[in-house]
């Protein structure tokens, strides 16, 4: 049975576009929109197929799988599912990778490495960092 799948844009184009883009995941066996799986499920299946893929040293591979299955698969955030994301879930999963008193490189890495979970071509999440208050050294 098929489904019916409503989509908006701001020019009939970008209505157009979203709608095709539709089409080919249902045509590729992919369910038309990420509605059930998780963040955690996804960047699983990122570290699984993209970053192996990737032409990043195996160095790199490594650091950036073991980010992601430290601090994105086991959080809270990996349990939500990708279409109930919001930016103040993802400010709120920061704040709390820095109480865990994280080295700042680290919140970044962890933060760019989860960025395709939460990150569509149109997404308004980005990385605005929180200014950590100095005690007067340099950052």
């Amino acid at each position: 049975m098929a489904t019916r799948h409503t989509v908006y844009g701001e020019t009939p184009q970008e209505a157009r576009d979203k709608a095709a883009a539709i089409r080919r995941r249902v045509a590729d066996g992919q369910p038309a929109r990420d509605r059930r799986q998780t963040v955690a499920a996804f960047a699983q299946h990122w570290i699984d197929t993209t970053l192996q893929a990737s032409e990043c040293k195996q160095t790199t591979k490594v650091m950036y799988a073991g980010v992601a299955r430290t601090h994105i698969l086991p959080s809270p955030i990996g349990r939500l599912t990708l279409d109930k994301v919001r930016p103040s879930h993802v400010e709120g999963w920061v704040v709390e990778l820095r109480h865990k008193g994280l080295a700042e490189s680290t919140v970044r890495s962890a933060y760019t490495i989860s960025a395709p979970c939460w990150t569509p071509p149109s997404a308004t999440v980005r990385w605005r960092p929180i200014r950590q208050q100095s005690s007067g050294g340099r950052r």
